[in-house]
């Protein structure tokens, strides 16, 4: 048998909770419990979002219900065998108010192996943790790194600390040019975190 294309998912490590179930056919479903079981990371990442957002067939009939223990379990599964993805999803999943294990700690550790890796998005999200932390100025080095790894989102909450002075001195001039910068890119193809905001 062919190998199953991965989900179509929200970025790995994206730091918005998961709204909607994730939608698969029941042998697509099938087909992921064993490979996931049988080990194969990206499958146990796959099976941990799954659990983290529940999963639907095509006529909206469950799958898999809403078990954010078992998407722990599932990520970190995949997390051992070095997927990035899973990093990613811990760091999210520790700071998710929802979840009674939540842990700001375990989510830097995560997010933090997730951008020491290359993830601009879980820097942000660690930039976002430190943030409501009120540790202003860590937020402001995290967003920076997430920035300098292509973040959009990260360069937003830059300019707007630049703006207000929050984690750094204000400087408005700087502000403008880290502004200008976004507003020659696509807003829909480089905000998505903050046009999800706003809705």
């Amino acid at each position: 048998m062919a190998a199953q294309a991965p989900l179509s998912l929200d970025p790995p490590g994206s730091p918005s909770a998961v709204d909607d179930p994730a939608p698969m056919s029941e042998a697509a479903w099938q087909s992921l419990c064993a490979r996931a079981e049988q080990g194969d990371a990206q499958a146990q990442w796959e099976r941990g979002y799954c659990a983290e957002s529940g999963a639907v067939d095509p006529a909206g009939r469950r799958l898999i219900e809403v078990d954010l223990p078992a998407a722990r379990c599932w990520y970190e599964k995949a997390a051992d065998q070095g997927e990035l993805a899973a990093y990613g999803s811990l760091s999210n999943l520790f700071s998710n108010s929802a979840f009674a294990q939540a842990d700001d700690a375990e989510a830097i550790r995560w997010g933090t192996r997730a951008a020491d890796l290359g993830s601009a998005t879980a820097a942000y999200n660690v930039g976002i943790i430190h943030r409501d932390r009120q540790d202003l100025e860590a937020a402001w080095g995290w967003y920076a790194k997430a920035a300098a790894m292509g973040d959009a989102d990260a360069l937003l909450q830059m300019a707007l600390c630049l703006i207000f002075g929050i984690g750094v001195a204000q400087d408005r001039s700087v502000a403008r040019l880290k502004l200008d910068t976004l507003l020659r890119a696509d807003p829909t193809t480089v905000f998505a975190r903050s046009i999800d905001d706003a809705n």
